[in-house]
């Protein structure tokens, strides 16, 4: 009895031991199957499955110019523009007075503010001029002024001007008229005459001796006088007359 228990615990053991060795090869075997699995590349090896980032190398794709905004590109385009319409103002030549000297441009003037001019700094590149020598207590004299303002306004671009001068600015002894004055400014308003009017000074009073209001004088850019002095008023088709022939002449 003693004997066969000996024999079946030995069969036992050995078929374990069988059993158990026949597990661990199949286990072994699995985990080999499995790193196999994992050793084989196959499957990523396939070029297919990664981004290719050689693309994004291209510098020119990332060039700086590439982020110029809407806004930089028109603010270089506006300052080339703005260099473009800078044009350099002509060069005056200066006024030499020498020209004017036995001329009814020779003159010195104040303007209604008081400041000291010549009367040829008011012809300066002009081709006719007409000089309207008028008093504050003439009433035809302001009257024509409104004919006067339409003329030099039409024909001003075409080298026409006018200048007013103003003949009652000074009293009996030489002092300025501030009352005069006044009534010159508030009637230049009035009329809205946009050519110079001034004050003549004592020489021009002096030389000039007006007796009548007003008195016009035709001069060319020199201040030569062209055609006939001109006493009282003129109509306003006779005025353009005259301004059309003279520009012609010129």
């Amino acid at each position: 009895m003693k004997k066969k228990l000996v024999v079946l615990l030995t069969v036992l053991m050995v078929f374990g031991c069988v059993c158990g060795c026949g597990q661990n090869a199949n286990d072994a075997g699995d985990l080999q199957a499995q790193e196999d699995s994992y050793d084989d590349d196959s499957e990523y090896d396939d070029d297919s499955r990664y981004v290719d980032f050689s693309e994004y190398d291209d510098g020119s794709d990332y060039d700086d110019a590439d982020y110029d905004t809407d806004e930089d590109d028109a603010e270089d385009t506006q300052d080339d523009s703005d260099a473009g319409d800078e044009e350099e103002e002509p060069e005056v030549e200066p006024v030499d007075p020498a020209v004017y000297e036995n001329t009814l441009l020779k003159y010195s003037v104040s303007d209604l503010d008081g400041n000291e001019h010549y009367l040829y700094e008011y012809a300066a590149g002009k081709k006719v001029i007409l000089i309207n020598y008028w008093a504050t207590f003439c009433g035809p004299c302001i009257s024509e002024m409104y004919d006067l303002g339409d003329l030099e306004r039409k024909y001003k671009d075409q080298g026409f001007e006018i200048i007013g001068v103003t003949m009652d600015g000074y009293d009996e002894e030489g002092n300025v008229d501030e009352q005069t004055i006044r009534d010159a400014i508030d009637t230049v308003e009035t009329a809205e005459v946009d050519y110079p009017v001034v004050i003549g000074g004592e020489d021009l009073v002096h030389d000039m001796n007006i007796q009548d209001f007003p008195t016009s004088i035709f001069v060319d850019g020199e201040g030569n006088q062209i055609g006939d002095i001109i006493s009282a008023t003129r109509g306003l088709d006779d005025w353009e007359n005259m301004i059309r022939e003279y520009l012609e002449q010129m």
